[in-house]
């Protein structure tokens, strides 16, 4: 960045100049989030937005910046969240680590084989915070050939978490919230599959409350504390 200082105005590369450092100072501007890029919008040349940036968020040099991002790799899982948005935080802690990274540029074989490493690291630790309910993909991922970059992985989870939504939707289960009458029944059914109407059961299915002794079962008219116990009464054996 910046190895192509602006020409001279009279210069006839000048124009050239100004629409490339226009479209770079754009691309810079919008990857950045707005609370952020609200502090360079002033800038007038890439180089100055890179230079500023850099000196501020890109300290290659300090090691705990570095740990700090490892560390809440270690600690992130998908939890509540799906895992679109698990991977999109994922993918905000890398960039950031990208930062940091300085590619070996004197030996591209090295350099591939060392992004390589980097992108099974990476696929590894969105393996490994996802929730227990995608061990069956995980564990599909892991044993792919060739091994998948981070988003071939993505990809393949991403579908089984919508394949799962739709697996559910399709197999509700019976809500805790159906109406009392439909429980009712199926614990009064006996096991022939006929109802086992309880007595002192209404007509609406409720049982009927005594307003005297505050107990359930019967109603005022027939409390035992105010008309005594029916002739026919007898104790149960």
């Amino acid at each position: 960045m910046g190895e192509l200082p602006a020409p001279p105005l009279t210069d006839p590369t000048y124009k050239t100049w100004l629409a490339e450092n226009s479209i770079v100072l754009a691309w810079l501007i919008n990857s950045m989030e707005p609370k952020i890029s609200r502090r360079y919008l002033y800038f007038k040349t890439a180089k100055e937005v890179w230079d500023a940036a850099r000196r501020m968020y890109s300290d290659l040099g300090n090691a705990s910046q570095i740990f700090e991002l490892r560390s809440k790799l270690k600690e992130m899982k998908q939890g509540s969240n799906s895992v679109t948005q698990y991977f999109s935080d994922l993918q905000d802690l890398w960039q950031e680590l990208d930062l940091f990274f300085e590619e070996d540029s004197s030996c591209d074989k090295c350099s591939i084989k060392q992004q390589r490493k980097l992108e099974n690291e990476r696929v590894y630790d969105f393996l490994a915070g996802l929730n227990r309910n995608l061990d069956e993909v995980r564990g599909r991922v892991v044993a792919r050939y060739p091994f998948p970059s981070t988003e071939e992985a993505f990809a393949e989870v991403r579908r089984e978490e919508g394949r799962r939504k739709v697996m559910l939707t399709d197999d509700q289960p019976i809500s805790s919230s159906a109406p009392e009458g439909s429980t009712l029944v199926s614990k009064n059914s006996s096991s022939y599959g006929q109802p086992n109407h309880d007595p002192r059961m209404n007509k609406r299915g409720e049982r009927p409350w005594c307003n005297h002794c505050s107990r359930p079962g019967h109603t005022r008219e027939k409390c035992w504390q105010l008309h005594g116990k029916p002739a026919h009464w007898q104790p149960r054996k």
